[in-house]
């Protein structure tokens, strides 16, 4: 039986997030960025918490939209300050796949399986 954990879009998504973490190219100061896919599996939905902006939340738009050209919505939260900003309808109407992307590692011990 062939299970598929993520969405192809997610899983490009999740491998260009992944390719920018390594780069170091990711914004400072990101606590958490979840994403979420509608289910024609074309629109990505992005959200991203940071413990406080490191720059505007207009330079931090244009940098996802230019590393992910997929984002239709990207919600912004500046957990500091308590403050989101938003950019996209931020709503869809079709049913969502999920799955989050942290900086909490995935550690698998030797002789046990991830499920």
């Amino acid at each position: 039986m062939n299970v598929l954990f993520l969405s192809p879009l997610l899983a490009k998504s999740f491998q260009q997030l992944q390719d920018l973490t390594r780069s170091n190219s990711l914004p400072g100061q990101i606590e958490e960025i979840e994403a979420f896919a509608d289910s024609s599996d074309e629109k990505l939905a992005l959200n991203v918490a940071f413990h406080e902006f490191t720059e505007s939340p207009a330079t931090l738009f244009k940098f996802f939209r230019d590393a992910l050209p997929q984002i239709e919505s990207l919600l912004l939260l500046d957990q500091k300050k308590n403050r989101f900003e938003l950019s996209g309808p931020g709503v869809s109407d079709a049913p969502c796949r999920w799955v989050q992307f942290s900086r909490q590692p995935l550690v698998v011990f030797p002789g046990e399986s991830v499920s």
